[in-house]
């Protein structure tokens, strides 16, 4: 059950050996690091994996450059089966959806970590290139969510499309009203993602009938958890434990066949 776990996102890669279930190792590099930044959290991370007979590598992605690349690293270094969430291995969670093909993996694996520690209604808002916020219902299904621009993303646009506007980095406001431009573009996007997951989950809590536990993940969690009462928990690296979880479902199907 041990496994080297590889989360391949648009502007991310998550590296962590995972041993029983419980992460090692962690690694997050931007999306174009070099070859030998991603050698070296490689071979920090196969460093920390517990000996298993057959160690295996599992990967994640929904940038299937940056997959190619990440995995060419892997097969450079060691030579064990390279298995991919959504194919190889299935999905953990079942999904009610129009289209379950076109659903990202990692907004499902990360709904899928945050069920298996809540055990209940769940919403998982993840911070990445796009904000997303998904809901998993008691049964364990996945019934989508919604996806919006992320708060780094909005502030390079921002920049990009505009003459004057600076690119600004986040930051917890003083108060609805920036004394500058910098803080009001700062003050904006802070509040344009609380107050998004707040309306979202709000609907999301009355078509379940319910309030669901709400879980915070990725690059700004902490700093929007800081500020919103409504947030319960934060728990970084959601997509790195739902590919664990992936993997030991993958396993119990295999040993019942």
């Amino acid at each position: 059950m041990n496994i080297i776990a590889l989360d391949v996102g648009n502007s991310r890669v998550g590296i962590a050996a995972c041993n029983e279930g419980k992460l090692s190792a962690v690694s997050h590099l931007p999306g174009d690091a070099s070859d030998d930044e991603l050698k070296s959290a490689l071979a920090d991370a196969i460093a920390a994996l517990a000996p298993v007979p057959a160690p295996r590598v599992v990967v994640s992605s929904v940038n299937p450059p940056g997959e190619r690349r990440v995995c060419g690293a892997v097969m450079r270094q060691v030579d064990w089966p390279i298995l991919r969430v959504g194919g190889e291995v299935d999905l953990p969670l079942d999904l009610a959806v129009d289209e379950p093909e076109a659903v990202g993996a990692d907004r499902v694996l990360a709904a899928a970590a945050a069920f298996d520690g809540v055990g209940g209604p769940v919403v998982v808002a993840s911070f990445g290139t796009a904000l997303t916020i998904n809901c998993v219902d008691a049964d364990g299904r996945f019934l989508g969510g919604t996806i919006s621009p992320g708060i780094g993303i909005s502030a390079k646009l921002l920049h990009q499309s505009t003459a004057f506007l600076p690119e600004v980095t986040s930051a917890i406001p003083d108060g609805p009203w920036g004394k500058t431009t910098v803080s009001a573009i700062q003050a904006g996007l802070f509040y344009m993602a609380g107050g998004t997951i707040r309306e979202v989950v709000e609907r999301m809590a009355t078509e379940l009938g319910q309030w669901p536990h709400l879980v915070l993940t990725g690059g700004d969690a902490e700093l929007i958890a800081q500020a919103y009462e409504f947030v319960d928990s934060v728990v970084p690296d959601l997509v790195l434990l739902g590919i664990n979880i992936a993997f030991r479902k993958h396993v119990d199907r295999m040993g019942k066949r």
